[in-house]
Parts: structure tokens; C-alpha cells; sequence
């Protein structure tokens, strides 16, 4: 899996469902990981637990790694090319009571000076439609709570605004084909 993704086209890579079997297996991944630095966390009491970020180059020095709720939300504070940043990866649970208290924690991770660069499995859209559009009226309410959290520390969902016509598919079907799905950015 690690030479695959050393292998593609990006600086950073948020990864979900990170479950490893043994604890110790996180820092036998940081080490594989050659590429820069990477910080993992996780329990291993569930399949979908564990979220982990990958970054290629030495450009990244790190200030704080702050793991949260139950290994779901990891931000890390650091400086790129010397420009102070948040990396903020989240793996918000199916369940709506549960999601609802990891946005909480989202919500105050989003109170920085720093930029933040976000993603994740978000379990819910920033659109109407569940493909286009900024309409909340169509939204549930934890979809206007995601909007509206993001709106609030002036953020944007850079690949929802990259056009019609632009790859933003997150994840591979088993038979090879993508698949769009605007919950994962």
C-alpha cells in the first residue's frame, strides 16, 4: 500500500479505516513511510477506526500532533517552506450522535491563525443535491452544520469548486472503476 501511494502525484495523503492489527504496527508504518513524515493514529477494537497522514518531501516541520475522539479526528501543526499550517484529518462515524460530537471537535480545530488543509470521510455532503450545488435547503442537519462550520472560519471546499468537468473522485470501485462522492474530500 505505502509504495502505491509514494508512487502518485501528491504532497499530502489523509487516510481512514487505518486499523492495524497490533498497536506497534503504527510506528513500524512511520518508519516504511521514507518519503517525509507521516503520524498515524489508532485502536485497534474496530474495523473503521484509525486515520493517518501521509506527507511526501522534507518541505513539512512539525509542531503538535493532538490525536482526538476515539482515533477519528488527528491534526497536526506544522510549517510548510516555513508558512505555519493545521493538517486536519477526520473520519466522521455513519452514526448521526456520534458525528455530531467529532464536529464538535472539528469545529474547534478550525479556530487557527494557521492555513488549514482538511479532509476526510465526512459521512455526510456540503451539497444539496449530494453532487452540486451550495442550496442547504435540501441538506440534513448535520450536512448545514458542516456547511456552516466551514463558512464560519472562512473555508472553502476547493475540489467541490473545481469545475464540472474536473477529476474529484475519492476512492476505486474493486473492478478498477471511480466513483465521485463529494462526503470525502
Amino acid at each position: 500500500m505505502l509504495s502505491f501511494l509514494a508512487a502518485q502525484n501528491h504532497d499530502v495523503c489523509f487516510l481512514q479505516e487505518c486499523r492495524i492489527l497490533h498497536a506497534q504496527s503504527y510506528s513500524q508504518l512511520e518508519r516504511q513511510w521514507t518519503h517525509g513524515p507521516s503520524f498515524w493514529s489508532g485502536v485497534n477494537n474496530c474495523k473503521s477506526s484509525g486515520v493517518a497522514i501521509l506527507i511526501k518531501g522534507r518541505h513539512f516541520t512539525t509542531d503538535r500532533v493532538t490525536k482526538q475522539v476515539n482515533c477519528r479526528v488527528l491534526v497536526v501543526d506544522g510549517s510548510c517552506s516555513g508558512e505555519p499550517i493545521r493538517l486536519i484529518n477526520i473520519y466522521a462515524p455513519p452514526k448521526k450522535n456520534e458525528r455530531l460530537e467529532r464536529f464538535r471537535v472539528l469545529r474547534m480545530q478550525l479556530v487557527t491563525s494557521r492555513t488549514i488543509l482538511m479532509g476526510g470521510d465526512f459521512n455526510c455532503t456540503a451539497e444539496s443535491d449530494g453532487c452540486t450545488g451550495s442550496d442547504s435547503a435540501g441538506m440534513d442537519v448535520m450536512s448545514r452544520l458542516l456547511v456552516e462550520m466551514t463558512d464560519e472560519a472562512s473555508r472553502r471546499d476547493v475540489i467541490g469548486n473545481m469545475g464540472p468537468n474536473a477529476r474529484n473522485y475519492s476512492w476505486s470501485k474493486p473492478d478498477g472503476s471511480t466513483s465521485s462522492s463529494p462526503s470525502q474530500r
